[in-house]
């Protein structure tokens, strides 16, 4: 399903009833928040959400366990759920153009995360124990934060 640039505000909660649905492009939109009937789409395996005015992403989004690219770009997030490093299949994740401070420590536990984009954001800082975990990892961005120092284990 792409419904992506519109002027939507919201997206209505009778999407949940797209229970074989992979894929969700609803970038480029006015959207201010994801409704909680998202984590009934099972199924889904690509999330764009980019370019929108999300502020947060839904504590239930950790329920989309076939979730493999989620694309959460040019908004105005500034923390990210502590349930969502239980995407275990996440392999791509673009956090990019936000205003995050710093990632959780928890993002060691995404084994399968081969590319973090995470540039242009706030970040003061990088996990050691992502870091450290994180051999998988073929693209990382940080570029463009407030980092002052790396981890050895980068």
């Amino acid at each position: 399903l792409d419904v992506s640039r519109n002027p939507l505000g919201e997206l209505p909660s009778a999407l949940s009833l797209l229970t074989r649905l992979t894929k969700l492009v609803a970038a480029g939109n006015w959207l201010a928040a994801l409704p909680l009937e998202l984590i009934a789409l099972s199924q889904l395996r690509h999330l764009d959400v980019s370019a929108n005015r999300l502020e947060q992403l839904p504590e239930g989004l950790s329920r989309l366990s076939q979730l493999e690219l989620l694309r959460a770009q040019s908004n105005a997030l500034d923390t990210l759920p502590p349930s969502w490093t239980q995407l275990t299949t996440l392999e791509r994740l673009d956090l990019s153009l936000n205003a995050l401070t710093h990632l959780p420590p928890g993002l060691s536990a995404l084994q399968r995360l081969r590319h973090l984009a995470a540039h242009s954001n706030r970040l003061t800082g990088f996990p050691a124990a992502a870091a450290a975990a994180l051999g998988a990892m073929t693209h990382l961005n940080l570029s463009l934060n407030l980092l002052t120092s790396l981890p050895e284990e980068l």
